[in-house]
């Protein structure tokens, strides 16, 4: 068990070791230039998934995202995207932005420092962020999607929006706390521990047995 959390382990750190070069070959290359969404393609996404969409958001469809009939915490603010040309015909969504609704506000602003052209369903922007295949509510957002109507891309896809900047979505990731594969580290650790304390006990268990046998034993 020791050496499953010991190899377990060291292959998560290795992850987040790859992962860390990765970001960081991203951020030292330009950013991408700006791909319209009807003309993306798998050989668009770049080092840590980052892609660079120009895109239209068609208003009509800005969805909420809840589970249940109650307040829902965790619920999720979906925006649709659409290629620059559309003119709002469309019934085909090829993607979408699927964030915490508490962080929308933050979203709104940021998207109106990235116009970059005027289409017929209002302004062009560019989608700085990091390729997803899936999100959090993708059944909701699917079942929405699905109510108005429309139907997804065979490759639809999400885009993780880097408010915060390029700079700050790929730099070095401080520590929050014990990561995966030190706990697993650690759980090795205890059980060696343990298995180390259960032969001392052992051993002087059976030592303590010896030394009553000469104690019992009469001496002739």
């Amino acid at each position: 068990m020791a050496a499953l959390a010991i190899y377990f382990g060291m292959n998560s750190r290795d992850g987040q070791i790859a992962a860390a070069e990765t970001r960081a070959a991203a951020l030292a290359a330009p950013t991408p230039k700006p791909i319209a969404l009807g003309d993306f393609t798998w050989d668009d996404i770049g080092l840590a998934s980052e892609i660079n969409i120009a895109a239209q958001i068609n208003t009509n469809y800005n969805y909420r995202l809840h589970r249940g009939e109650g307040e829902d915490s965790n619920a999720r603010a979906m925006w649709l995207l659409f290629d620059p040309q559309a003119n709002g015909s469309e019934r085909e969504v090829k993607a979408a932005i699927v964030i915490p609704n508490s962080d929308a506000d933050e979203f709104l602003g940021w998207i109106f420092k990235n116009i970059h052209d005027q289409g017929k369903l209002g302004p062009v922007f560019h989608f700085n962020g990091a390729y997803q295949s899936t999100v959090s509510y993708d059944d909701v957002a699917r079942e929405a999607i699905e109510k108005e109507g429309l139907r997804r891309a065979s490759r639809f896809f999400y885009i993780e929006p880097w408010v915060n900047g390029r700079a700050a979505a790929l730099a070095p990731r401080a520590s929050q706390g014990m990561t995966f594969s030190q706990t697993l580290n650690c759980i090795a650790l205890f059980l060696i521990a343990l298995a180390a304390l259960k032969f001392v006990l052992r051993r002087n268990a059976n030592a303590a047995k010896q030394r009553q046998s000469f104690h019992d034993q009469p001496i002739r």
